[in-house]
């Protein structure tokens, strides 16, 4: 009795045979009928002449057009032809798709949508679309079975219940119980089982599974059972019951099996039949009841018993409560369903139907075997011949080539004119052109020989796409063949600046024109699609390292130029042809530096720098120091480089350095320690370039090394390196500028004896190198062969190194010395040396600092110098020998604009332009023309 209501197999079935036959019946949608040529039929198929009437009816007009009149006749031969140069087919368009009639295979496609290079609209579904179909599809179907399939449960429920209840009230009134009677089943019943379950569901109120018996059999009364005994078991079903016990499953008391459902299969029979109570309590009998054994127990328990067995539903199929869907439970159904909506979808895609194009990204038919024979309707008025009649036209070859733009394809383009038994037509005029990719056709126009053939030759057109060429019978120019072949990139030979020669701009900017290359072909057309790689060098950049040529043959890119040398440069070459390749150069226009007017010291001689960039030294010279060209020493002031225009200099202990307006730096003197920077450890008397090709703005030269920073705000330095004073974190010497190790942006650097210390544009100062008085200020006396940060948390505007000591002005005002502080040149009135910054003492607040070999001075805000430290010989400018150890005014009340210390004597410069020196003069380096020391400031040039 618990049957499945879903039909496995039957639905299965249906439902698979509807998934894959689905698809069949879409994707095999015949696709629209080109008017011209279609798809390719076998040689005794010919396309309908009613299709080739939808073709371009105004080429109807073509021999009009060119005042051709043909007569078999009179015909005079391929001389009488109009030449290739007279033959102008227009390129009509019906259905505005912008693809010619010749060429468009499907003219009613709808206005405004894409099209591809046969006409035919490529705006088809796209596949996400039609997987959501097909998942709402399947989920439609899934909400619309469950209530069907409940509805069938219900059914069947009900129906079994009125089944049952019949049997209820047959058996019961058949023991002269009323209808009230059904209370007295018991709820301990056994309960049916199918087969298949593992365990019963509450217990259904069938007749004989309920202890009921039919008129006319007994009903024995069992005794009851000696207190202790165990309870006896009852006989095996089929056989009588024994005296005293109660019948069997298949023995008396049973009634009769043909009774409806009473012997169903699905139903397994009680064990035990009694109606005894297993409590063993004996309930009083009821009035009228056939059998008082039925109410041993209350009305109430029965009720509640037989009410729960109600409210719950017949189970059919293998799921529980048929809460089951029939998609969820018939896997091969469910498989089926996807399986033919998603194979539908693609196929429907991928081969389009009528008005709905195909996800064929270029549209290019595929060339089948067969040739392609396109009827020729008659046209009696235009052609009149005794001969053969032309009645179909088929393409005999040259039909799919590959080939490049501007090449001449292999295989001429050859069809054949027929007449209606299929024999050949000669001496007909046909007329060739290029229709969709430009090209030509040569001839244009020819007759065809004895065999009906007339050949030509393609040459392809410019553009990368699949071209076109159609041929034409003379009066019939509304039908034609059309031959199609896939363009590919020509072979470059050569490339054209049309942009980007004579460029120029400033250091690191982008120029105002991009650069233009064309590319072109042997024949000096452009060329389309051809890859080309831009290479850019010196330090400079482009928006795109690789781009391909448009239409018009050409490319382009942004080039942004670098910050070093003179120019830059950028190699242009066409991808895979290192043949091919060409060199642009751009100038860079570096701006000029203003000049830093003023003196400075170095360690026996001095250098003067003018407002509009000359530049003179005066002092020792025994090492060229002095860039005059000649080894002589100088007691005034000597020109150095007359034809240069310099913006920065620096004087170190035996050579000079300056930086031109234009960012190149020179340097000359003393070249042991490869200190010049030229490459090599050669000493110059004249100024020699470094060797780089990078610009700079600033330069400082100390005892054996030098150091600079770059337009890019990177330090660079070279020369002597014993104990890291280059901050490369090596110990070897450099002959050419290198970068330290810890990169910037730095805005200036100041160089001491062995040591180097650089301001970073965020108002750090780093030291690095000699470090054995603290010089380097991070609060130790080891070396360090890398940029360090002083040990204070302060941020400074300006730094001076010295001979064993620096000191740096703080944004604050004050200046901050450390290092040896044997002379008191840190300033802070002691001599115990400092390994961290230390405030100098008194005075203030403070505009600049500059530091020499063991004495420091400082300008205040009012222009005021300030000098202490060692002063041997008169260096610290206050009329005297006497070292101070706390800031000292110089003498003369003079106002600085600059100031700036050197080994033992002193140099500044006054807000009206004149300069003064002061300290040791053994070499005339104050340059007051004698050799004499002075202690206060003099004048340099004399009075």
């Amino acid at each position: 009795m618990t049957r499945s209501v879903y039909p496995r197999t039957g639905l299965a079935s249906t439902a698979l045979a509807v998934g894959l036959t689905l698809p069949l019946c879409v994707g095999m949608a015949p696709a629209p009928m080109p008017p011209i040529v279609g798809p390719r039929p076998s040689d005794a198929q010919e396309v309908d002449s009613a299709l080739v009437q939808q073709a371009d009816s105004s080429l109807r007009a073509l021999m009009d057009s060119l005042g051709i009149e043909v007569d078999s006749q009179n015909f005079a031969g391929p001389d009488s032809l109009p030449r290739p140069a007279q033959v102008s087919l227009p390129e009509v368009d019906p259905d505005g798709d912008g693809v010619p009639a010749i060429a468009d295979f499907c003219p009613d496609s709808p206005p405004g949508e894409a099209v591809n290079e046969r006409g035919c609209a490529v705006a088809g579904r796209p596949p996400w679309l039609w997987a959501a179909a097909g998942l709402a599809g399947l989920l439609l179907l899934r909400v619309l079975w469950i209530p069907i399939a409940a509805m069938r449960r219900r059914r069947r429920v009900s129906a079994e219940r009125q089944r049952i209840a019949e049997i209820e009230r047959s058996a019961l009134a058949a023991l002269g119980v009323a209808d009230g009677g059904r209370a007295a089943r018991g709820p301990w019943a056994a309960a049916p089982r199918h087969p298949h379950w593992a365990a019963p569901p509450a217990p259904p109120p069938d007749a004989v599974q309920h202890g009921l018996t039919l008129p006319g059999a007994p009903t024995p009364t069992p005794p009851t059972p000696p207190p202790g005994s165990a309870p006896q078991p009852p006989a095996a079903p089929g056989t009588p019951a024994a005296a005293g016990t109660p019948p069997t499953a298949a023995g008396v008391g049973y009634p009769d099996p043909a009774l409806p459902g009473v012997d169903d299969p699905g139903m397994e029979r009680a064990g035990d039949l009694s109606g005894a109570d297993p409590s063993g309590a004996t309930a009083p009998a009821a009035a009228g009841s056939g059998d008082p054994r039925l109410l041993s127990s209350s009305a109430k328990e029965i009720a509640g018993g037989v009410n729960r067995w109600k409210v719950d539903p017949l189970v059919y199929g293998e799921g529980r409560d048929g809460r089951f869907g029939v998609v969820g439970r018939h896997p091969i159904v469910t498989l089926a369903i996807v399986l033919g909506l998603g194979l539908g979808g693609a196929w429907y895609v991928r081969d389009g139907a009528p008005g709905r194009g195909s996800l064929n990204p270029t549209g290019v038919q595929p060339v089948q075997a067969a040739p392609v024979v396109v009827a020729l309707q008659p046209d009696t008025n235009r052609i009149s011949r005794t001969g053969p009649v032309p009645a179909q036209i088929r393409m005999i070859g040259g039909d799919g080539q590959t080939g490049r733009v501007g090449q001449t394809l292999p295989i001429p383009l050859e069809i054949r004119v027929e007449d209606s038994d299929g024999g050949p037509v000669p001496n007909v005029p046909v007329f060739w052109a290029t229709t969709l990719g430009g090209g030509r056709v040569s001839p244009a126009a020819i007759q065809t020989d004895s065999t009906g053939t007339a050949r030509t030759l393609w040459t392809l057109g410019p553009g990368v796409i699949t071209q076109y060429a159609v041929g034409r019978v003379a009066g019939h120019e509304e039908s034609g063949v059309a031959f199609e072949a896939v363009a590919q990139p020509g072979i470059a030979a050569r490339m054209t600046v049309l942009r980007g020669v004579g460029l120029s701009g400033q250091p690191g900017s982008l120029l105002e024109q991009p650069v233009v290359i064309r590319v072109e072909g042997s024949d000096g057309q452009p060329l389309e699609g051809i890859e080309v790689t831009f290479r850019p060098e010196d330090g400079s950049r482009v928006s795109e390292e690789a781009a391909t040529s448009d239409t018009a043959g050409e490319v382009r890119t942004s080039w942004t130029l670098g910050m070093t040398g003179d120019s830059s440069r950028l190699v242009v070459q066409v991808a895979d042809e290192p043949g091919l390749q060409m060199d642009l150069t751009a100038a860079i226009a570096h701006p000029r530096l203003p000049a830093m007017a003023g003196v400075v010291a170095g360690g026996r001689h001095t250098c003067a720098l003018s407002e509009n960039g000359v530049l003179a030294c005066w002092g020792a010279n025994q090492n060229g120091q002095l860039g005059t060209g000649s080894g002589a020493r100088a007691a005034a002031p000597v020109r150095v480089d007359p034809g240069a225009r310099y913006a920065v200099v620096s004087a170190g202990l035996s050579h000079t350095c300056a930086v031109e307006q234009r960012g190149r730096l020179y340097c000359w003197g003393d070249n042991a320690s490869g200190q010049l920077g030229i490459d090599s450890r050669e000493s110059s008397v004249t100024p020699r370039e470094v060797a780089s090709d990078e610009r700079f703005r600033s330069v400082s030269a100390g005892t054996g090394h030098s150091c600079a920073v770059t337009r890019a705000s990177e330090i660079r330095c070279w020369g002597g390196n014993v104990n890291g004073q280059l901050g490369d974190g090596t110990s070897s010497d450099r002959v050419a500028p290198t970068p330290v190790a810890v990169r910037g942006p730095y805005e200036a650097v100041s160089v001491g004896w062995f040591h180097t210390c650089g301001l970073a544009q965020d108002g750090r100062v780093l030291c690095w190198g000699r470090n054995a008085f603290g010089q380097v200020g991070d609060a130790t006396t080891e070396d360090r062969p890398r940029p360090t940060p002083v040990a204070e948390p302060l941020r400074f505007r300006r730094v001076s190194a010295g001979g064993a000591h620096t000191c740096a002005l703080g944004t604050d005002g004050r200046i901050y010395c450390w290092g040896q502080n044997n002379f008191g040149q840190v300033g802070d009135g002691s001599t115990r040396p400092r390994e961290r910054p230390a405030p100098v003492a008194g005075a203030g607040p403070w505009s600049t600092v500059a530091v020499g070999g063991v004495h420091s001075c400082g300008l205040t805000l009012d222009g005021t110098a300030f000098c202490w430290g060692s002063n041997t010989y008169g260096q610290l400018g206050d009329g005297s020998t006497t070292e101070r150890l706390e800031p000292t005014p110089v003498a003369g009340d003079l106002r600085f604009e600059n100031i700036f210390a050197s080994g033992a004597h002193t140099c500044g410069s006054t807000r009206g332009g004149q300069s003064f020196c002061w300290g040791y003069n053994v070499e005339g380096q104050l340059g007051d023309g004698t050799r004499e020391n002075r202690t206060v400031p003099t004048l340099v040039g004399g009075a």
